[in-house]
């Protein structure tokens, strides 16, 4: 039995791509984690990384418990609770305006117990992403809890910009471990 972490799928972003989809997730694992380094469109501004589990998009099945903003200029956090329900949320950013469309960034999500039948699923994610004012001094890291209030086994997971795409330059892997 394998019990490190192994690579399920991964890839790159080679063109104007409105999605990454993963279908028929292996089940014999217990956590499931997303690393993605992904440029959003340079038409959209405040550009959202969307996750969507097993192809639901009824709004109370999604539930962001909140997210915190550390500035890295300031040194201080915002904090804000109690967001959702929403269907097909918007998980994380992964640019801040129009000014910094096009930027390389990081975002990484876990979902421990993916595979588990017997309670709602929780995700965890962060990344990096600069605000309105387009400047790199102004590079925030964000963190949000999400709730799937759904006991179903996650078995297809998708990402998207909600309305944009992804451009070239970007990857995704998925990996699994017990």
């Amino acid at each position: 039995m394998t019990i490190g972490f192994q690579v399920l799928a991964k890839g790159t972003f080679t063109g104007n791509q409105a999605a990454v989809v993963f279908t028929n997730i292996d089940q014999s694992y217990s956590h499931l984690q997303f690393e993605i380094t992904a440029r959003g469109s340079a038409a959209q501004s405040r550009v959202n990384l969307y996750m969507n589990m097993n192809q639901v998009t009824t709004g109370s099945k999604y539930r962001l418990l909140g997210t915190q903003v550390q500035s890295s200029s300031s040194g201080t956090a915002e904090i804000v609770n109690g967001i959702g329900p929403d269907s097909n949320p918007a998980f994380l950013h992964i640019c801040g305006n129009t000014v910094q469309a096009n930027q390389l960034t990081a975002v990484e999500a876990l979902i421990p117990n993916y595979s588990s039948t017997s309670f709602p699923k929780v995700a965890f994610g962060k990344s990096n992403a600069c605000d309105s004012s387009g400047s790199g001094s102004n590079q925030k890291r964000r963190y949000v809890d999400m709730v799937y209030q759904d006991n179903s086994a996650i078995t297809s997971i998708s990402w998207s910009t909600g309305g944009g795409y992804f451009i070239n330059g970007g990857s995704y892997i998925m990996g699994a471990w017990k």
